[in-house]
Protein backbone atom coordinates (compact mmCIF):
# COMPACT_ATOMS: atom_id res chain seq x y z
CA UNK A 1 0.00 0.00 0.00
CA UNK A 2 0.69 3.57 -0.89
CA UNK A 3 0.48 6.57 -1.36
CA UNK A 4 1.99 9.04 -4.29
CA UNK A 5 4.58 6.40 -4.68
CA UNK A 6 5.30 6.33 -0.80
CA UNK A 7 4.16 3.02 1.37
CA UNK A 8 3.05 3.98 4.26
CA UNK A 9 4.05 0.48 5.58
CA UNK A 10 6.02 2.54 8.23
CA UNK A 11 3.87 5.07 9.13
CA UNK A 12 1.22 2.57 10.47
CA UNK A 13 3.93 0.63 11.93
CA UNK A 14 5.38 3.60 13.74
CA UNK A 15 1.73 4.37 14.88
CA UNK A 16 1.02 0.55 16.17
CA UNK A 17 4.32 0.87 18.06
CA UNK A 18 2.48 3.96 19.58
CA UNK A 19 -0.40 2.62 20.41
CA UNK A 20 1.22 -0.65 22.01
CA UNK A 21 3.35 1.22 24.48
CA UNK A 22 0.65 3.32 25.02
CA UNK A 23 -1.28 0.02 26.11
CA UNK A 24 1.62 -1.13 28.34
CA UNK A 25 2.37 1.81 30.29
CA UNK A 26 -1.24 2.18 31.38
CA UNK A 27 -1.29 -1.49 31.97
CA UNK A 28 2.07 -0.98 34.45
CA UNK A 29 0.21 2.37 35.98
CA UNK A 30 -2.77 0.16 36.68
CA UNK A 31 -0.28 -2.21 38.85
CA UNK A 32 1.16 0.60 40.48
CA UNK A 33 -1.61 2.53 41.61
CA UNK A 34 -3.82 -0.71 42.73
CA UNK A 35 -2.65 -2.60 45.11
CA UNK A 36 -3.51 -6.30 45.21
CA UNK A 37 -3.34 -9.70 42.98
CA UNK A 38 -1.66 -9.03 39.72
CA UNK A 39 -3.54 -11.40 37.65
CA UNK A 40 -5.40 -8.32 34.97
CA UNK A 41 -8.04 -10.28 34.44
CA UNK A 42 -10.10 -10.35 37.73
CA UNK A 43 -9.27 -6.57 37.64
CA UNK A 44 -12.89 -4.54 37.93
CA UNK A 45 -14.04 -2.14 35.55
CA UNK A 46 -13.02 0.45 38.05
CA UNK A 47 -9.61 -0.59 37.22
CA UNK A 48 -9.89 -0.71 33.51
CA UNK A 49 -11.43 2.18 33.26
CA UNK A 50 -8.09 3.57 34.63
CA UNK A 51 -5.82 1.61 32.35
CA UNK A 52 -7.60 3.36 29.40
CA UNK A 53 -7.38 6.78 31.12
CA UNK A 54 -3.32 6.02 31.56
CA UNK A 55 -2.84 4.82 28.59
CA UNK A 56 -4.68 7.67 26.61
CA UNK A 57 -2.83 10.23 28.62
CA UNK A 58 0.47 7.85 27.29
CA UNK A 59 -0.68 7.88 24.06
CA UNK A 60 -0.91 11.75 24.13
CA UNK A 61 2.40 12.39 25.86
CA UNK A 62 3.86 10.56 23.28
CA UNK A 63 2.63 12.31 20.21
CA UNK A 64 3.43 15.51 21.55
CA UNK A 65 7.09 13.64 22.19
CA UNK A 66 7.58 12.88 18.87
CA UNK A 67 6.59 16.03 17.33
CA UNK A 68 9.43 17.89 19.44
CA UNK A 69 11.53 15.20 18.86
CA UNK A 70 10.69 14.83 15.87
CA UNK A 71 12.22 18.89 15.42
CA UNK A 72 15.85 17.38 16.58
CA UNK A 73 16.21 14.73 13.85
CA UNK A 74 15.51 11.72 16.78
CA UNK A 75 14.45 8.65 15.06
CA UNK A 76 12.56 5.90 16.15
CA UNK A 77 11.15 7.13 19.03
CA UNK A 78 8.29 5.09 18.57
CA UNK A 79 10.05 1.80 19.17
CA UNK A 80 12.26 3.17 21.92
CA UNK A 81 9.20 3.92 23.69
CA UNK A 82 7.62 0.89 22.85
CA UNK A 83 10.97 -1.36 24.04
CA UNK A 84 11.24 1.42 27.77
CA UNK A 85 7.24 0.47 28.25
CA UNK A 86 7.54 -3.27 27.59
CA UNK A 87 9.94 -3.13 30.04
CA UNK A 88 8.93 -1.47 32.71
CA UNK A 89 5.22 -3.65 32.49
CA UNK A 90 7.89 -6.57 32.99
CA UNK A 91 8.82 -5.62 35.85
CA UNK A 92 6.20 -4.40 37.72
CA UNK A 93 4.11 -7.51 36.70
CA UNK A 94 7.18 -9.84 37.88
CA UNK A 95 7.35 -7.96 41.24
CA UNK A 96 3.58 -8.36 41.41
CA UNK A 97 3.24 -12.04 40.71
CA UNK A 98 6.16 -13.18 42.50
CA UNK A 99 7.33 -15.86 40.55
CA UNK A 100 10.74 -16.63 38.19
CA UNK A 101 8.97 -18.71 35.96
CA UNK A 102 6.26 -15.97 35.12
CA UNK A 103 9.48 -14.00 34.53
CA UNK A 104 10.78 -15.98 32.27
CA UNK A 105 7.92 -15.51 30.55
CA UNK A 106 8.02 -11.78 30.06
CA UNK A 107 11.60 -12.34 29.76
CA UNK A 108 10.48 -13.87 26.22
CA UNK A 109 8.32 -11.58 25.88
CA UNK A 110 10.73 -8.98 25.95
CA UNK A 111 12.43 -10.99 23.59
CA UNK A 112 9.47 -10.67 20.93
CA UNK A 113 9.79 -7.24 21.29
CA UNK A 114 13.22 -7.06 20.89
CA UNK A 115 12.91 -9.12 17.65
CA UNK A 116 10.44 -5.88 16.39
CA UNK A 117 12.44 -3.07 17.14
CA UNK A 118 15.87 -4.58 16.13
CA UNK A 119 14.95 -6.47 12.72
CA UNK A 120 16.89 -4.91 9.96
CA UNK A 121 18.18 -2.55 12.13
CA UNK A 122 15.14 -0.51 12.73
CA UNK A 123 16.85 0.22 15.88
CA UNK A 124 20.29 0.37 17.50
CA UNK A 125 21.94 0.93 20.57
CA UNK A 126 24.99 2.52 21.10
CA UNK A 127 27.85 0.41 22.62
CA UNK A 128 28.27 1.47 26.06
CA UNK A 129 30.91 3.72 26.98
CA UNK A 130 31.89 4.62 29.94
CA UNK A 131 35.02 5.98 31.19
CA UNK A 132 36.41 4.75 35.28
CA UNK A 133 34.96 7.43 37.35
CA UNK A 134 31.42 7.37 35.71
CA UNK A 135 31.49 3.28 36.43
CA UNK A 136 32.86 3.37 39.57
CA UNK A 137 29.68 5.97 40.44
CA UNK A 138 27.72 3.52 39.18
CA UNK A 139 29.28 0.94 41.16
CA UNK A 140 28.88 3.47 44.43
CA UNK A 141 25.57 4.53 43.80
CA UNK A 142 23.91 1.34 43.02
CA UNK A 143 26.04 -0.79 46.01
CA UNK A 144 24.63 2.10 48.59
CA UNK A 145 20.56 1.75 47.17
CA UNK A 146 20.71 -2.08 47.79
CA UNK A 147 22.83 -2.29 51.06
CA UNK A 148 20.28 -0.07 52.60
CA UNK A 149 17.12 -1.72 50.90
CA UNK A 150 18.57 -5.02 52.14
CA UNK A 151 19.28 -3.93 55.70
CA UNK A 152 15.87 -2.04 55.80
CA UNK A 153 14.23 -5.56 54.92
CA UNK A 154 16.11 -7.59 57.33
CA UNK A 155 15.79 -5.06 60.23
CA UNK A 156 12.27 -4.26 59.71
CA UNK A 157 11.85 -8.49 59.37
CA UNK A 158 13.42 -8.74 62.66
CA UNK A 159 11.75 -5.79 64.35
CA UNK A 160 8.58 -7.36 63.18
CA UNK A 161 8.87 -9.99 64.97
CA UNK A 162 9.71 -12.22 62.21
CA UNK A 163 13.05 -13.98 62.14
CA UNK A 164 12.36 -17.15 63.88
CA UNK A 165 15.48 -18.56 66.79
CA UNK A 166 16.11 -20.54 64.23
CA UNK A 167 18.47 -18.86 62.96
CA UNK A 168 18.88 -15.17 64.02
CA UNK A 169 17.82 -16.16 67.56
CA UNK A 170 21.12 -18.20 67.93
CA UNK A 171 23.41 -16.44 66.60
CA UNK A 172 22.14 -12.96 68.50
CA UNK A 173 22.60 -14.98 71.87
CA UNK A 174 25.52 -16.33 70.57
CA UNK A 175 27.49 -12.47 69.89
CA UNK A 176 25.87 -11.72 73.63
CA UNK A 177 27.90 -14.14 75.07
CA UNK A 178 31.03 -13.72 72.84
CA UNK A 179 31.27 -10.30 73.91
CA UNK A 180 30.63 -10.91 77.84
CA UNK A 181 32.79 -14.53 77.30
CA UNK A 182 34.54 -14.75 74.05
CA UNK A 183 33.00 -18.10 73.52
CA UNK A 184 30.51 -18.78 71.17
CA UNK A 185 28.16 -20.04 73.07
CA UNK A 186 24.14 -20.77 73.18
CA UNK A 187 21.10 -21.77 75.05
CA UNK A 188 19.03 -21.80 72.65
CA UNK A 189 20.62 -23.81 69.63
CA UNK A 190 19.75 -27.26 71.26
CA UNK A 191 18.07 -25.95 74.33
CA UNK A 192 20.97 -25.92 76.37
CA UNK A 193 24.78 -24.42 77.05
CA UNK A 194 26.19 -25.27 73.60
CA UNK A 195 29.46 -24.49 71.52
CA UNK A 196 28.10 -23.20 68.23
CA UNK A 197 30.97 -24.05 66.78
CA UNK A 198 29.90 -27.96 67.88
CA UNK A 199 27.69 -27.92 65.13
CA UNK A 200 29.33 -25.51 62.60
CA UNK A 201 32.95 -24.64 62.86
CA UNK A 202 32.57 -20.65 62.07
CA UNK A 203 35.69 -18.32 63.29
CA UNK A 204 35.05 -15.93 60.86
CA UNK A 205 32.60 -14.89 63.68
CA UNK A 206 35.31 -12.78 65.98
CA UNK A 207 35.93 -10.90 62.41
CA UNK A 208 32.60 -9.30 63.41
CA UNK A 209 32.74 -9.41 66.95
CA UNK A 210 34.87 -5.78 66.97
CA UNK A 211 32.05 -3.74 65.42
CA UNK A 212 29.26 -5.56 67.45
CA UNK A 213 31.11 -4.72 70.49
CA UNK A 214 30.35 -1.08 69.25
CA UNK A 215 27.27 -1.49 68.77
CA UNK A 216 25.86 -4.32 70.41
CA UNK A 217 22.23 -4.86 69.22
CA UNK A 218 21.10 -7.40 67.06
CA UNK A 219 20.40 -5.05 63.85
CA UNK A 220 24.56 -5.01 64.40
CA UNK A 221 24.52 -8.29 62.61
CA UNK A 222 21.93 -7.29 59.54
CA UNK A 223 23.55 -3.93 59.09
CA UNK A 224 27.11 -5.87 58.74
CA UNK A 225 25.58 -8.77 56.84
CA UNK A 226 24.08 -6.89 53.90
CA UNK A 227 27.23 -4.26 53.47
CA UNK A 228 29.57 -7.21 53.54
CA UNK A 229 27.26 -9.29 50.60
CA UNK A 230 27.27 -5.85 48.46
CA UNK A 231 30.93 -5.53 48.76
CA UNK A 232 31.48 -8.51 46.60
CA UNK A 233 30.52 -5.75 43.51
CA UNK A 234 34.01 -4.48 44.02
CA UNK A 235 35.78 -7.56 43.72
CA UNK A 236 32.94 -8.67 40.43
CA UNK A 237 33.99 -4.81 39.71
CA UNK A 238 37.67 -5.22 39.23
CA UNK A 239 37.44 -8.87 37.42
CA UNK A 240 34.95 -7.88 34.87
CA UNK A 241 36.99 -4.65 34.35
CA UNK A 242 39.96 -6.78 33.86
CA UNK A 243 38.34 -9.36 31.88
CA UNK A 244 36.49 -7.24 29.26
CA UNK A 245 39.08 -4.13 29.52
CA UNK A 246 35.75 -1.65 29.67
CA UNK A 247 34.40 0.26 32.37
CA UNK A 248 31.29 -0.50 31.26
CA UNK A 249 30.94 -3.49 30.64
CA UNK A 250 32.50 -3.90 34.29
CA UNK A 251 29.55 -1.82 35.76
CA UNK A 252 26.91 -3.49 33.49
CA UNK A 253 28.46 -7.00 35.94
CA UNK A 254 28.56 -4.99 39.18
CA UNK A 255 24.96 -4.35 38.78
CA UNK A 256 24.24 -8.06 37.31
CA UNK A 257 25.82 -8.89 41.25
CA UNK A 258 23.36 -6.74 42.61
CA UNK A 259 20.05 -7.68 41.45
CA UNK A 260 21.51 -11.27 41.89
CA UNK A 261 18.83 -12.91 43.39
CA UNK A 262 20.42 -15.82 45.42
CA UNK A 263 22.49 -12.17 47.02
CA UNK A 264 20.64 -9.77 47.56
CA UNK A 265 17.33 -11.14 48.00
CA UNK A 266 18.44 -14.53 49.85
CA UNK A 267 20.29 -11.52 52.59
CA UNK A 268 16.64 -11.27 53.72
CA UNK A 269 16.57 -14.21 55.65
CA UNK A 270 18.30 -13.29 59.02
CA UNK A 271 21.97 -13.67 59.74
CA UNK A 272 24.51 -16.92 58.39
CA UNK A 273 28.05 -17.09 58.07
CA UNK A 274 27.82 -18.99 54.69
CA UNK A 275 26.34 -15.00 53.41
CA UNK A 276 30.32 -14.43 53.88
CA UNK A 277 31.12 -16.67 51.02
CA UNK A 278 30.34 -14.70 48.16
CA UNK A 279 32.82 -11.17 49.08
CA UNK A 280 35.65 -13.55 49.96
CA UNK A 281 35.59 -16.17 47.22
CA UNK A 282 35.04 -13.13 44.95
CA UNK A 283 38.23 -11.31 46.13
CA UNK A 284 40.18 -14.43 46.02
CA UNK A 285 39.47 -14.91 42.49
CA UNK A 286 40.73 -11.43 41.85
CA UNK A 287 43.90 -11.82 43.71
CA UNK A 288 44.11 -15.09 41.84
CA UNK A 289 43.61 -13.04 38.70
CA UNK A 290 46.03 -10.84 39.59
CA UNK A 291 48.61 -13.02 40.78
CA UNK A 292 49.31 -11.40 44.14
CA UNK A 293 50.13 -14.38 46.18
CA UNK A 294 49.87 -13.27 49.82
CA UNK A 295 46.36 -11.71 49.52
CA UNK A 296 45.21 -14.58 47.58
CA UNK A 297 46.07 -17.00 50.19
CA UNK A 298 45.09 -14.95 53.13
CA UNK A 299 41.26 -14.47 51.19
CA UNK A 300 41.81 -18.58 51.20
CA UNK A 301 42.13 -18.38 54.99
CA UNK A 302 39.53 -16.53 55.21
CA UNK A 303 36.77 -18.63 53.47
CA UNK A 304 38.58 -21.31 54.85
CA UNK A 305 37.45 -20.03 58.61
CA UNK A 306 33.46 -19.54 56.87
CA UNK A 307 32.46 -22.90 57.54
CA UNK A 308 33.69 -26.67 57.85
CA UNK A 309 32.10 -27.11 54.15
CA UNK A 310 33.88 -23.38 52.70
CA UNK A 311 36.92 -26.16 51.89
CA UNK A 312 34.51 -27.48 48.44
CA UNK A 313 34.94 -23.73 47.02
CA UNK A 314 38.00 -23.43 47.65
CA UNK A 315 39.31 -26.75 46.38
CA UNK A 316 37.73 -26.10 42.77
CA UNK A 317 39.50 -22.76 42.49
CA UNK A 318 42.84 -24.85 43.64
CA UNK A 319 41.92 -27.16 40.50
CA UNK A 320 40.53 -24.67 37.93
CA UNK A 321 44.35 -22.64 38.86
CA UNK A 322 45.96 -25.97 38.27
CA UNK A 323 44.36 -27.01 35.17
CA UNK A 324 42.92 -24.33 34.02
CA UNK A 325 45.55 -21.27 34.94
CA UNK A 326 48.15 -23.79 34.58
CA UNK A 327 49.82 -22.36 37.75
CA UNK A 328 50.81 -26.02 39.03
CA UNK A 329 52.10 -25.24 42.48
CA UNK A 330 49.51 -23.00 43.56
CA UNK A 331 46.75 -24.79 42.45
CA UNK A 332 48.10 -27.78 44.06
CA UNK A 333 48.56 -26.11 47.39
CA UNK A 334 44.86 -24.87 47.28
CA UNK A 335 43.34 -28.32 46.63
CA UNK A 336 45.39 -29.74 48.94
CA UNK A 337 45.12 -27.31 51.69
CA UNK A 338 41.41 -27.43 51.29
CA UNK A 339 41.32 -30.77 51.85
CA UNK A 340 43.59 -31.56 54.69
CA UNK A 341 41.49 -28.37 56.68
CA UNK A 342 38.19 -29.96 55.57
CA UNK A 343 39.23 -33.58 57.13
CA UNK A 344 41.07 -31.42 60.44
CA UNK A 345 36.96 -29.44 60.58
CA UNK A 346 35.16 -33.02 59.91
CA UNK A 347 37.48 -34.50 62.63
CA UNK A 348 37.32 -31.61 65.15
CA UNK A 349 32.98 -31.93 65.00
CA UNK A 350 33.14 -35.25 64.85
CA UNK A 351 35.39 -35.98 68.01
CA UNK A 352 34.24 -32.66 69.84
CA UNK A 353 30.86 -31.64 68.54
CA UNK A 354 27.57 -33.16 66.79
CA UNK A 355 29.22 -34.47 63.78
CA UNK A 356 29.03 -32.99 60.07
CA UNK A 357 25.66 -33.15 58.53
CA UNK A 358 25.89 -35.60 56.09
CA UNK A 359 22.43 -36.76 56.77
CA UNK A 360 22.03 -34.07 54.20
CA UNK A 361 23.20 -36.87 51.04
CA UNK A 362 20.87 -39.97 52.29
CA UNK A 363 19.19 -39.68 49.51
CA UNK A 364 22.37 -40.62 47.39
CA UNK A 365 23.61 -43.00 50.05
CA UNK A 366 23.44 -43.24 53.50
CA UNK A 367 26.88 -43.90 55.49
CA UNK A 368 29.11 -40.66 54.91
CA UNK A 369 31.37 -39.11 52.18
CA UNK A 370 32.64 -42.64 51.27
CA UNK A 371 29.58 -43.94 50.52
CA UNK A 372 28.48 -40.98 48.82
CA UNK A 373 31.42 -40.96 46.39
CA UNK A 374 31.04 -44.93 45.90
CA UNK A 375 27.23 -44.31 44.85
CA UNK A 376 28.17 -41.18 42.46
CA UNK A 377 30.77 -43.84 40.45
CA UNK A 378 28.68 -47.00 40.61
CA UNK A 379 25.27 -45.28 39.67
CA UNK A 380 25.48 -41.98 38.08
CA UNK A 381 22.16 -41.72 37.25
CA UNK A 382 20.88 -41.49 40.51
CA UNK A 383 22.65 -38.28 41.31
CA UNK A 384 21.29 -36.97 38.05
CA UNK A 385 17.84 -37.59 38.99
CA UNK A 386 18.31 -36.20 42.29
CA UNK A 387 19.76 -32.93 40.96
CA UNK A 388 16.20 -32.27 38.90
CA UNK A 389 13.83 -33.61 41.72
CA UNK A 390 10.85 -31.77 42.60
CA UNK A 391 11.66 -27.78 43.26
CA UNK A 392 15.16 -28.23 42.21
CA UNK A 393 14.16 -27.49 38.54
CA UNK A 394 12.92 -24.12 39.37
CA UNK A 395 16.06 -23.54 41.46
CA UNK A 396 18.04 -23.89 38.55
CA UNK A 397 15.96 -21.36 36.96
CA UNK A 398 15.91 -19.31 39.40
CA UNK A 399 20.11 -19.30 39.61
CA UNK A 400 20.68 -19.59 36.43
CA UNK A 401 18.18 -17.96 34.46
CA UNK A 402 19.40 -14.07 36.02
CA UNK A 403 22.89 -14.74 34.15
CA UNK A 404 20.98 -15.54 31.13
CA UNK A 405 23.06 -19.19 31.53
CA UNK A 406 26.37 -17.56 30.96
CA UNK A 407 27.93 -20.09 33.67
CA UNK A 408 27.33 -22.92 31.41
CA UNK A 409 28.69 -21.74 28.51
CA UNK A 410 32.31 -22.59 29.49
CA UNK A 411 34.97 -22.62 26.15
CA UNK A 412 37.63 -24.53 28.43
CA UNK A 413 36.56 -27.73 30.24
CA UNK A 414 38.67 -26.36 33.06
CA UNK A 415 35.92 -23.94 34.03
CA UNK A 416 33.28 -26.59 34.57
CA UNK A 417 35.56 -27.48 38.05
CA UNK A 418 33.89 -23.89 39.76
CA UNK A 419 30.22 -26.00 38.61
CA UNK A 420 30.99 -28.56 41.05
CA UNK A 421 29.56 -26.69 44.48
CA UNK A 422 26.71 -25.83 42.39
CA UNK A 423 25.92 -29.75 41.80
CA UNK A 424 27.30 -30.98 45.54
CA UNK A 425 26.40 -28.67 47.57
CA UNK A 426 23.09 -27.15 46.02
CA UNK A 427 21.57 -30.17 44.07
CA UNK A 428 22.21 -33.53 45.34
CA UNK A 429 21.38 -32.97 49.15
CA UNK A 430 17.95 -33.57 50.04
CA UNK A 431 17.46 -30.96 52.35
CA UNK A 432 14.98 -28.24 51.45
CA UNK A 433 16.94 -25.33 51.89
CA UNK A 434 19.72 -26.23 49.63
CA UNK A 435 17.81 -25.24 46.90
CA UNK A 436 16.06 -22.68 47.96
CA UNK A 437 17.32 -19.16 47.14
CA UNK A 438 15.72 -17.44 50.19
CA UNK A 439 18.16 -19.65 52.55
CA UNK A 440 22.25 -19.47 52.71
CA UNK A 441 23.14 -21.95 50.95
CA UNK A 442 23.75 -20.25 47.31
CA UNK A 443 26.06 -17.50 48.42
CA UNK A 444 29.32 -20.06 47.81
CA UNK A 445 27.96 -21.22 44.57
CA UNK A 446 26.48 -18.06 43.48
CA UNK A 447 30.01 -16.22 43.21
CA UNK A 448 31.32 -19.33 41.31
CA UNK A 449 28.53 -18.74 38.97
CA UNK A 450 28.71 -14.90 38.43
CA UNK A 451 32.44 -15.06 38.44
CA UNK A 452 31.89 -17.77 35.24
CA UNK A 453 29.05 -15.30 33.55
CA UNK A 454 32.51 -12.87 33.35
CA UNK A 455 34.73 -15.22 31.84
CA UNK A 456 32.22 -16.82 29.69
CA UNK A 457 30.67 -13.59 28.65
CA UNK A 458 34.24 -12.88 27.16
CA UNK A 459 34.31 -15.50 24.95
CA UNK A 460 30.50 -15.17 24.22
CA UNK A 461 31.18 -11.92 22.71
CA UNK A 462 34.12 -12.38 20.19
CA UNK A 463 31.26 -14.58 18.41
CA UNK A 464 28.80 -12.24 18.10
CA UNK A 465 28.53 -9.47 15.48
CA UNK A 466 29.33 -5.78 17.43
CA UNK A 467 25.99 -4.77 16.04
CA UNK A 468 24.19 -7.90 18.82
CA UNK A 469 26.89 -7.12 21.72
CA UNK A 470 24.67 -4.28 23.00
CA UNK A 471 21.37 -6.36 22.40
CA UNK A 472 22.91 -9.46 24.64
CA UNK A 473 23.96 -7.38 27.43
CA UNK A 474 20.68 -5.75 27.45
CA UNK A 475 19.24 -9.18 27.84
CA UNK A 476 21.58 -10.40 30.72
CA UNK A 477 20.79 -6.85 32.32
CA UNK A 478 17.01 -7.65 31.67
CA UNK A 479 16.79 -11.27 33.00
CA UNK A 480 18.69 -10.00 36.39
CA UNK A 481 16.12 -6.85 36.32
CA UNK A 482 12.92 -9.25 36.38
CA UNK A 483 14.57 -11.54 38.66
CA UNK A 484 15.54 -9.81 41.05
CA UNK A 485 11.86 -7.84 41.07
CA UNK A 486 9.84 -11.14 41.60
CA UNK A 487 12.13 -12.23 44.27
CA UNK A 488 12.62 -8.79 45.85
CA UNK A 489 8.96 -8.38 46.29
CA UNK A 490 9.62 -11.03 49.23
CA UNK A 491 11.23 -8.08 50.84
CA UNK A 492 8.13 -5.45 50.04
CA UNK A 493 5.72 -7.51 52.05
CA UNK A 494 7.57 -7.26 55.40
CA UNK A 495 7.13 -3.27 55.24
CA UNK A 496 3.39 -3.99 54.42
CA UNK A 497 3.13 -6.84 57.27
CA UNK A 498 5.33 -4.25 59.56
CA UNK A 499 2.91 -1.29 58.85
CA UNK A 500 -0.31 -3.50 59.21
CA UNK A 501 0.68 -5.27 62.22
CA UNK A 502 1.96 -1.97 64.46
CA UNK A 503 -0.42 -2.37 66.81
CA UNK A 504 0.66 -6.08 67.28
CA UNK A 505 3.99 -5.11 67.33
CA UNK A 506 3.72 -2.61 70.19
CA UNK A 507 2.12 -4.99 72.24
CA UNK A 508 4.94 -7.67 71.98
CA UNK A 509 7.51 -4.94 72.99
CA UNK A 510 5.15 -3.91 76.14
CA UNK A 511 4.81 -7.48 76.83
CA UNK A 512 8.62 -8.69 76.52
CA UNK A 513 9.97 -5.39 78.51
CA UNK A 514 7.92 -6.52 81.18
CA UNK A 515 10.44 -9.49 81.81
CA UNK A 516 13.62 -8.34 83.96
CA UNK A 517 16.59 -8.75 82.34
CA UNK A 518 18.41 -11.32 84.54
CA UNK A 519 16.03 -13.80 84.39
CA UNK A 520 15.77 -17.06 82.10
CA UNK A 521 12.88 -16.96 79.71
CA UNK A 522 12.23 -19.95 77.61
CA UNK A 523 9.83 -18.17 74.02
CA UNK A 524 8.23 -18.69 71.16
CA UNK A 525 10.49 -18.97 68.11
CA UNK A 526 9.95 -15.57 67.31
CA UNK A 527 10.93 -13.76 70.17
CA UNK A 528 14.15 -15.55 71.09
CA UNK A 529 16.19 -13.22 69.27
CA UNK A 530 14.21 -10.45 71.01
CA UNK A 531 15.71 -11.99 74.24
CA UNK A 532 18.97 -12.72 74.26
CA UNK A 533 20.96 -10.81 75.70
CA UNK A 534 20.82 -12.78 78.60
CA UNK A 535 22.37 -16.11 80.36
CA UNK A 536 19.44 -18.30 79.49
CA UNK A 537 16.53 -18.34 76.57
CA UNK A 538 15.20 -20.96 75.14
CA UNK A 539 12.83 -21.91 72.36
CA UNK A 540 9.67 -22.66 73.65
CA UNK A 541 8.89 -24.20 70.01
CA UNK A 542 11.83 -26.35 69.94
CA UNK A 543 11.62 -28.00 73.13
CA UNK A 544 10.32 -26.47 76.49
CA UNK A 545 12.77 -26.16 79.26
CA UNK A 546 11.77 -25.17 82.88
CA UNK A 547 12.55 -21.23 83.40
CA UNK A 548 11.77 -17.91 85.50
CA UNK A 549 9.29 -16.57 82.52
CA UNK A 550 7.85 -17.77 79.38
CA UNK A 551 7.11 -15.83 76.35
CA UNK A 552 3.98 -17.16 74.22
CA UNK A 553 3.64 -15.00 70.88
CA UNK A 554 -0.19 -15.82 70.18
CA UNK A 555 -0.18 -14.26 66.57
CA UNK A 556 -1.51 -17.11 63.82
CA UNK A 557 -2.60 -18.96 66.83
CA UNK A 558 -6.26 -19.88 67.66
CA UNK A 559 -7.56 -19.30 71.00
CA UNK A 560 -7.98 -23.15 71.77
CA UNK A 561 -4.55 -24.23 71.15
CA UNK A 562 -3.12 -21.09 73.12
CA UNK A 563 -5.22 -21.66 76.09
CA UNK A 564 -4.09 -25.53 75.74
CA UNK A 565 -0.50 -24.50 76.13
CA UNK A 566 -1.15 -21.67 79.01
CA UNK A 567 -3.47 -24.13 81.25
CA UNK A 568 -0.63 -27.04 80.67
CA UNK A 569 2.50 -24.41 81.91
CA UNK A 570 -0.06 -23.18 84.56
CA UNK A 571 -0.48 -26.77 85.99
CA UNK A 572 3.43 -26.85 85.99
CA UNK A 573 3.43 -23.58 88.36
CA UNK A 574 3.36 -20.34 86.19
CA UNK A 575 0.70 -17.70 86.25
CA UNK A 576 0.01 -15.09 84.25
CA UNK A 577 1.83 -11.76 83.97
CA UNK A 578 0.94 -9.99 81.00
CA UNK A 579 -1.84 -10.85 78.50
CA UNK A 580 -1.63 -8.92 75.35
CA UNK A 581 -5.08 -10.65 73.53
CA UNK A 582 -3.81 -11.59 69.90
CA UNK A 583 -0.23 -10.86 70.53
CA UNK A 584 1.69 -12.22 73.56
CA UNK A 585 1.36 -13.65 77.07
CA UNK A 586 3.80 -13.51 79.77
CA UNK A 587 4.02 -16.01 82.34
CA UNK A 588 5.87 -16.07 85.67
CA UNK A 589 6.95 -18.48 87.58
CA UNK A 590 6.08 -18.70 91.61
Amino acid sequence: MSVKGKSIAPVLGRVFARICAAWFLGIALTLILRPGDASYTEYSLENLRLTLICAGAALALFTGGDAVFRLKKRQNFDLLALLGCSVLLSAVSAYKFMSIFYSVGCFVGLCAVCAVCFYRRRLTLPELSLGKKASLLILLASGAAVTIFVAAVSVVRYRAYYAPSFDFGIFANMFENMLSTGLPNTTCERNGLLSHFAVHLSPIFYLILPVYALFPRPETLLIVQAAAVVSGCVPMWLIARKKTGSSGAAAVFALLYLLYPAFSCGAFFDFHENKFLAPLILWLLWFVEEKKRLPMYLFFLLTLAVKEDAPVYTAVIGLYLFFGKKERLHGGIMFLGSGAYFALALGLLSRFGEGAQLWRYDNIAPGGIREVIKATLLNPMRVIASCVDGDKIKFIFQMLFPLLGLPLMCRKPSGCFLLIPFLLVNLMPSYAYQHDIGYQYTYGSGALLVYLSVVNWCDVRKALESRYVSVCALGVCAAALLSFMSSGARGGMYFKMAREEAHLISSIDYALDSIPEEKSVCASTMFVAHLADREEIYDLDDEFRLADYVAIDLRNRSTQEADTQIMSLEALGYRQKVICPGAAVILEKY
